[in-house]
């Protein structure tokens, strides 16, 4: 697909799942077996790779919650549920009910303004544009705030800008920066870088509008390892003036 030139086109992963299937099911383990606890950690830890190294990933559908009865018992594929048909639940259903009530985290790749994870604050309003991604974006006002988890290195918000642009003030990590959206034209899907080269790993953001309104389109997260490079670089600049310092006070002998 990369060669392609479908690099950006979404996967969705209709089946997700691990077969519980008991060990004294007298029938060949066609789609494998896992006991009902690696079931439950391979679940989760799925849905965490995708969110860490899968940005092409759209959406995981887990396969599947429960049959309407116990008729098929004797069929393999029965084992991959997360309950059972009187809703009582195995472990797996108990971990990924956990993941999914746990701090939502943004993770890499291009995200919607109305990704789940997003957290809205204030009055804003969503706004239908044909030539907005997606169709639609958000549009915020003064004092309306926005706030996050992120995993990655950098962060960039996908704006709308116009003539009622304004200002927007971004903390991630405890550090504070402002940014004038303004702009004499209208122009769509702006990228607004707002960090990077951050050490990998989770950040916390707070978008807040401090004048006039902010449209935000959607928000790229993007794992590079800017921070690395800078440390490498250090170091060979450090070696180098080294290496030209001892050049430089290296005895040689006299000319006689």
């Amino acid at each position: 697909m990369v060669r392609n030139g479908d690099a950006d086109k979404p996967i969705w992963a209709a089946e997700v799942g691990w077969n519980a299937l008991p060990q004294e099911f007298p029938s060949m383990p066609v789609y494998g077996r896992v006991s009902e606890e690696l079931q439950a950690q391979y679940a989760v830890r799925a849905y965490e790779r995708a969110q860490e190294e899968w940005p092409w990933m759209g959406v995981m559908c887990y396969w599947f919650f429960k049959r309407a009865d116990d008729r098929e018992k004797d069929q393999p594929f029965y084992y991959f549920r997360l309950v059972e048909p009187d809703f009582t639940p195995h472990p797996v259903y108990w971990a990924l009910k956990e993941l999914a009530t746990s701090q939502p985290v943004v993770g890499l790749g291009y995200k919607q303004e109305d990704h789940w994870a997003l957290t809205y604050g204030g009055r804003w309003e969503t706004q239908f544009d044909e030539s907005a991604s997606r169709g639609t974006y958000r549009v915020g006002f003064p004092e309306d705030t926005l706030s996050f988890t992120f995993r990655g290195t950098d962060l960039s918000l996908i704006m709308v800008k116009d003539e009622r642009s304004g200002i927007l003030e971004a903390v991630v990590d405890g550090q504070r920066r402002g940014y004038d959206l303004s702009s004499p034209l209208t122009r769509y899907q702006v990228e607004v870088p707002i960090v990077e080269g951050l050490a990998d790993g989770q950040h916390q953001v707070e978008i807040t509008v401090v004048s006039d309104q902010v449209a935000i389109d959607g928000l790229i997260v993007r794992r590079t390892p800017i921070y690395l490079l800078r440390r490498s670089l250090g170091l060979l600049t450090f070696a180098a003036l080294l290496a030209i310092l001892g050049y430089l006070l290296w005895p040689r002998p006299r000319e006689i």
